[in-house]
């Protein structure tokens, strides 16, 4: 019978934080706690990043002789003209790069800027994949961006169920990436950067 490879439970907020090695001092931390925030990993480095607030996708380890490339994303939307609108900037090189785009498909636009930002992330990960990248640390300021792609969310609207498929079919077994949140309009000069290139894009 072969040995049974052990698991690293991270847990950011529970009764005990940190990482534990058992799912029943995991449980003991997190049952019946409200606002519990933990997960599983296969290895410690994975866990780490978990509660340092860095999300991964469930891929093969990264190719550490390929360097990370910081990608900031946000979307917008315009109200009157109903059209989402994304905004892209791209760490590479000493000028960054800056992808932008719109749409108004109807399936997507109950989901307004957040729609934008699915798009951003979604067109930041194929110009990496383009460009020949293999891993990047996406830096968003709407939970779903990272929960929906990691699983950690449910997705039940038209938006998150083709944003969850789509990373994790086209980009997952192509990318490591990870996910870094941002606070929105606190001055981070390339997320600011990511809202007004979003914004431009439907008009704004």
């Amino acid at each position: 019978m072969p040995e049974k490879k052990p698991k690293f439970y991270a847990v950011r907020k529970g009764r005990t934080t940190g990482i534990l090695m058992t799912w029943k001092e995991c449980q003991a931390s997190v049952i019946h706690f409200p606002g519990a925030e933990f997960k599983s990993f296969p290895t410690r480095e994975e866990a780490e990043a978990f509660l340092s607030k860095t999300y991964a996708l469930d891929t093969a380890s990264p190719d550490t002789q390929s360097p990370v490339l910081d990608i900031y994303v946000d979307g917008s939307y315009h109200i009157r003209r109903h059209v989402y609108g994304w905004g892209v900037v791209i760490l590479s090189g000493e000028t960054p790069v800056t992808l932008s785009g719109s749409g108004d498909e109807a399936d997507y636009l109950p989901a307004r800027n957040v729609a934008g930002e699915v798009f951003a992330s979604l067109h930041a990960m194929q110009w990496a994949v383009e460009h020949g990248y293999t891993s990047i640390r996406i830096f968003y300021d709407y939970e779903g961006i990272c929960k929906w792609a990691t699983g950690d969310w449910k997705t039940n609207t038209p938006i998150s169920i083709m944003y969850a498929s789509t990373v994790r079919e086209t980009y997952a077994p192509k990318l490591h990436v990870t996910f870094e949140k941002v606070e929105a309009h606190t001055g981070v000069m390339y997320n600011e950067m990511a809202d007004q290139v979003a914004k431009s894009a439907v008009g704004l």
